[in-house]
C-alpha cells in the first residue's frame, strides 16, 4: 500500500533542524562543532610533524608506540609538547584518551602563550603505591605565570568518590570545554570542575592560546609513564575549517524559496509600550561613593609581586573595618552595594594627580549625566576626592563632597616616613599596610628609605604645605625643606571653585605631631641618605586626630564638623552629620574599632595560612591572604599549607609594635605543612626559625656553620654573618638572619666572653666611614633602645643577645 506524503518546506526545515539536534547530541564530543585538529598517533613522523618539544630530554621522553603517544618522564624532570598545527584559538573542546601506567601527574595544557609563558594546566593526579605521601586520585586546574603554578580549582573528592577513581591502567576520556573564562573538565561521563576565571586569581584571564601535553617526574623517584591517544580539538570557532564532513553547503541554495511573511507581524506590535522607561524620579536619591584612606586598599599582584593590574582590580583590604558602620548606615537607608553605593579602591601609592584622574574615570564609568552625587573620601582618600572636584568645579552632578580626617594641609607622618623610612603607629591600618609592604619589597634595597621613595610616590604628595620643620631651635619654612610639597602647595592656592560643594570633617581631641625638631646632620643619616634637612631629635605635638593635625584638616572657608575621635574612627563618629548630608536617618551604633595588639599574618603565594586555637577555634587566611587573630584568641597554632609548588612570602607582626614585624619565605608544595607558631607569635616554632636561618645561610655560602648552629652556638654564627656583612656590604639576607637568630638563641650559645660584650665599645668617626658602618650602627641604635623598652617579662637571654649583637655590629672589622 502506498501513502502520499505531503511535506511543507516549513515542515522540512523542522525536520531537517530536527535531525541535526539529534545527531549532535549523539556525536561523540570531539566533534562537537567543527572539528578544528588533532592528532591519533598514528603515523610515527608525527611528533615531527604536528609537535615540538621544549624542555629537558625531549628524544628521550616522547615516544609513539602502537598508535599511541608515550611520555617517559624522570624525577625533577618537566618536558612540554606544544600542539604546532593549532597555535591560537579561544574557545573550543578538547578531548582525548589518557591513562596513567606509572607514576603520579599526567597533564594538558591550553591558552598556551607563544613563549610558553603563561597557560592553563589541567592535571590528573594517579594513585602510586611507590609514592604514598603525594595526594593521589585528583584532578586540579592551575594557571602559569611568572615560573609559578597557581592553583585555580580542585575536583572535590567527595563528590565523586563513588563514582570513579584516577587509577593506573585504566584508560579514560576526557574533556575540556572552554568559552570564555569559563573552563569545564569532564574525567569520563562526569563533569569534575566548573570555573569561571574572571582574573581576580593571581593573574588576568587568559583569553587564547595554543595546546600541549607536559611530563612531570616530580619528586618520583622511578620513572613516570604516561599514555595520550585521540587528540581532538573541535570549535565552532576554528581560525581555518579544515573539516569538510558537515554537508552545510547544500543547506544554502534553498534559502531562495518561498519567503515565509508569517513571521513579519510580531516584530511591530511589541514595540510600542516604550512609556515605562520614563518614569525618573528615584533619581533624586544621590548616588555615594567612598573613598577609603591609604592602606585601605589591596591587591596582592601589585603589591607583593609588583605587577601591573587593572584599576577595577583592587579590593577592600580584608582587616579594614573603619568603614563598616558607615556602610550599614547606608545599606539600613536603603542604598544598595554596587547600585547607588559604591566603594573605590584604589592603588593608594601613586601620586594625588594621577588618583584624581582616575577617579574622574571611575565617575564617568558609574554615574550617569542625570545622577546626582556625594563622595565621602576618609583620610589621603579625601584628598584625592578634594582634588578631584577642584579639578572639575562645574560638574552638575556634584551635590557635596566630605573629607573626613583628611590631610588637606599635609602631614608630619608622611615626612617622617620619607625621610628615614620611620613607621608611625597613629592609623592602624596604615601602619599595618606599610609595615606589610615594607618587610615585601626590603630585599630589594638595602634601607627603608629607598624602598618608600621608589614603591610610594603618593607619600611626597602628603608632606606638610604648612612651617612644622625646627633646627636647632629655629623655623625652618616649609618651602626650604628638602622635600617641599610643590604640588599639593600649588593645589592649596586655588580652591575657590570648590565651594559650595565640599566640607570637612574634622577629628579632634587627640595628641597630633605638629613641629619636627631637628639638628645637625650626624654621619650616620648623612651616608644612609636620612634626614636630609637634619637628624631627627623629637617632636612637638598639638591638637588634632592623632595623625593630622586640627588646622590640616579644613580650609579657612570650610563649613566644618569637628568631632572628637582618633583618626581610624572619624567615619564612624561622624555617622550623623554624614547620614545628614546623604539624607538619610542614622541607627547604628559606635563600637571601637583600634586594631592595637592585633596579631597580623600575610602570605602571598601559593599557599594558605590556617589558625587552631583553644575552645577549638579554627581559622584560614581569606582570598587575600591575610589572618589575624585577636586578644580572644589564645594558644593558636599557625601554620603554612601549600596549595602548589613555588616560593610563599610570609610577613608576620603585631600592631602598634613596630619592631614586631618579620619575612620569611620558603619552598612549598601541594599539601606541605610548615608550622609557624606553636602557641603566640611570640612564640614562634624554633624549627620553622632555624630551617629559615640554614637556608638563608646556604644562600651566602655559610651553609658550613649550619652545623654549628645545630650545637647550638649561636654566637659563633652570629659573628660569621657580620662578617660576611661587612665583607660584602650585603645588608638584606644578613639582617634577615640577625634577626631571626634572635628567635633560637640558647642560654648556652651566650656564655662564651659573656662579659665582654655588656657594653657597646666606641670607635673612631673618620672618612672611610661606609654605608655597612652606617647600617649598623643604625641597628646597633635601633637594638639599644628596644633594650631600654623592654619589661622584666620578656626573656633576659633575647635582652642579652640585642646588647650583644648591637656591640658587634659597630666593633666587628
Amino acid at each position: 500500500m502506498f501513502y502520499v506524503i505531503y511535506v511543507t518546506w516549513t515542515s522540512f526545515m523542522l525536520v531537517f533542524a530536527f535531525v541535526i539536534v539529534i545527531l549532535a547530541l549523539f556525536t561523540p564530543l570531539s566533534v562537537q562543532g567543527v572539528e578544528c585538529s588533532g592528532d591519533s598517533f598514528n603515523n610515527t613522523n608525527s611528533l615531527t610533524e604536528n609537535w615540538e618539544c621544549f624542555g629537558e630530554s625531549c628524544n628521550d621522553t616522547w615516544k609513539i608506540e602502537e598508535d599511541k603517544l608515550i611520555s617517559y618522564g624522570k624525577e625533577k624532570t618537566l618536558s612540554t609538547l606544544r600542539y604546532t598545527k593549532l597555535k591560537t584559538l579561544s574557545n573550543f573542546d578538547l578531548t582525548m584518551k589518557i591513562e596513567g601506567i606509572e607514576g603520579v601527574d599526567q597533564q594538558v595544557i591550553f591558552r598556551v602563550s607563544e613563549d610558553i609563558k603563561t597557560y592553563y594546566m589541567v592535571g590528573f593526579r594517579y594513585h602510586e603505591d611507590k609514592f604514598p605521601t603525594d595526594p593521589a586520585n585528583n584532578i586540579v586546574l592551575y594557571k602559569f605565570v611568572d615560573g609559578n603554578y597557581w592553583l585555580l580549582k580542585r575536583a572535590d573528592p567527595s563528590a565523586y568518590a563513588n563514582l570513579y577513581s584516577v587509577q593506573h591502567n585504566i584508560p579514560v576520556s576526557v574533556r575540556l570545554s572552554v568559552s570564555g573564562n569559563n573552563i569545564k573538565v569532564y574525567f569520563g561521563q562526569w563533569q569534575v570542575i566548573n570555573f569561571n576565571d574572571d582574573g581576580s586569581v593571581f593573574y588576568p584571564t587568559i583569553l587564547e592560546g595554543g595546546f600541549g601535553l607536559q611530563s612531570w617526574g616530580g619528586d618520583y623517584t622511578g620513572q613516570t609513564v604516561m599514555k595520550f591517544d585521540d587528540f581532538i580539538i573541535g570549535s565552532i570557532n576554528c581560525p581555518s575549517p579544515t573539516s569538510t564532513p558537515l554537508p552545510t553547503p547544500t543547506l544554502t541554495p534553498m534559502l531562495t524559496s518561498t519567503p515565509t511573511p508569517t513571521n513579519t507581524p510580531t516584530h511591530t506590535p511589541t514595540s510600542t509600550p516604550t512609556p515605562t522607561n520614563t518614569p525618573t524620579p528615584t533619581q533624586s536619591r544621590p548616588k555615594v561613593i567612598l573613598i577609603p584612606g591609604m592602606g585601605a586598599s589591596w591587591n596582592s599582584e601589585a603589591l607583593v609581586y609588583n605587577k601591573s593590574v587593572s584599576d577595577k582590580d583592587w579590593k577592600m583590604t580584608p582587616f579594614v573595618k573603619n568603614y563598616d558602620l558607615l556602610i550599614k548606615t547606608l545599606e539600613n537607608g536603603g542604598y544598595e552595594r554596587n547600585n547607588d553605593l559604591l566603594i573605590w579602591n584604589y592603588d593608594w601609592r601613586r601620586p594625588l594627580n594621577e588618583l584624581a584622574i582616575k577617579l574622574d574615570t571611575y565617575i564617568n564609568e558609574k554615574i550617569g549625566s542625570e545622577d546626582k552625587l556625594i563622595i565621602v573620601g576618609h583620610s589621603m582618600g579625601g584628598v584625592v576626592g578634594r582634588l578631584w572636584l577642584q579639578n572639575h568645579p562645574t560638574d552638575t552632578r556634584v551635590k557635596q563632597v566630605i573629607s573626613a580626617g583628611s590631610p588637606q594641609s599635609g602631614a608630619m607622618d608622611p615626612y617622617s616616613l620619607w625621610s628615614s623610612g620611620m613607621v608611625a603607629s597613629g592609623d592602624s591600618v596604615t601602619s599595618t599596610a606599610l609595615n606589610i609592604l615594607l618587610q615585601l619589597q626590603k630585599d630589594k634595597f638595602d634601607t627603608k628609605v629607598k624602598v618608600i621613595r621608589n614603591y610610594l610616590p603618593s607619600v611626597a604628595d602628603l608632606i606638610p604645605v604648612y612651617d612644622f620643620v625646627k633646627k636647632n631651635g629655629k623655623v625652618v619654612s616649609h618651602r626650604n625643606i628638602s622635600f617641599h610639597n610643590d604640588f599639593l602647595y600649588g593645589a592649596n592656592q586655588n580652591i575657590e571653585g570648590i565651594y559650595p560643594n565640599y566640607r570637612a570633617i574634622v577629628g579632634t581631641g587627640y595628641s597630633t605631631p605638629m613641629w619636627v625638631n631637628l639638628g645637625e646632620r650626624d654621619w650616620i643619616d648623612k651616608i644612609l641618605g636620612y634626614w636630609e634637612d637634619g637628624s631627627l631629635k623629637g617632636y612637638v605635638k598639638n591638637d588634632g586626630d592623632g595623625t593630622v593635625l586640627t588646622n590640616s584638616q579644613f580650609f579657612d572657608d570650610d563649613p566644618k564638623y569637628s568631632v572628637k575621635s582618633s583618626h581610624g574612627e572619624i567615619t564612624n563618629k561622624a555617622l550623623k552629620e554624614i547620614a545628614d548630608v546623604v539624607g538619610i536617618g542614622s541607627t547604628v551604633t559606635v563600637p571601637g574599632v583600634d586594631m592595637i595588639n592585633t596579631r597580623v599574618y600575610f602570605i602571598g603565594s601559593p599557599a594558605v595560612l590556617k589558625a587552631k586555637c583553644e575552645n577549638t577555634l579554627e581559622y584560614r587566611s581569606d582570598g587575600m591572604g591575610f589572618l589575624l587573630l585577636g586578644d580572644d584568641d589564645k594558644n593558636c597554632k599557625v601554620f603554612v599549607e601549600g596549595l602548589a609548588d613555588g616560593t610563599y612570602h610570609l610577613v608576620t607582626g603585631i600592631v602598634g609594635d613596630e619592631n614586631s614585624w618579620n619575612y620569611y619565605e620558603n619552598e612549598t608544595s601541594l599539601g606541605k605543612m610548615d608550622v609557624i607558631t606553636e602557641s603566640d607569635i611570640t612564640g614562634t616554632n624554633r624549627k620553622f626559625i632555624l630551617d629559615s636561618v640554614k637556608r638563608d645561610l646556604a644562600k651566602i655560602g655559610l651553609g658550613k656553620y649550619v652545623t654549628v648552629l645545630d650545637k647550638g652556638d649561636v654566637l659563633s654564627v652570629l659573628r660569621n654573618v657580620l662578617l660576611y656583612r661587612r665583607r660584602n656590604s650585603e645588608t638584606v639576607i644578613t639582617t634577615r638572619l640577625i634577626e631571626n637568630l634572635e628567635s633560637v638563641v640558647v642560654r648556652k650559645s651566650l656564655n662564651k666572653n659573656l662579659f665582654a660584650f655588656l657594653n657597646v665599645r666606641n670607635i673612631n668617626i673618620n672618612n672611610k666611614m661606609t654605608k655597612i658602618d652606617a647600617l649598623n650602627w643604625e641597628m646597633a641604635k635601633a637594638y639599644l633602645a628596644q633594650v631600654k623598652e623592654l619589661s622584666v617579662k620578656n626573656d633576659p637571654w633575647v635582652v642579652l643577645y640585642k646588647i650583644v649583637v648591637a656591640n658587634m655590629l659597630v666593633s666587628i672589622r
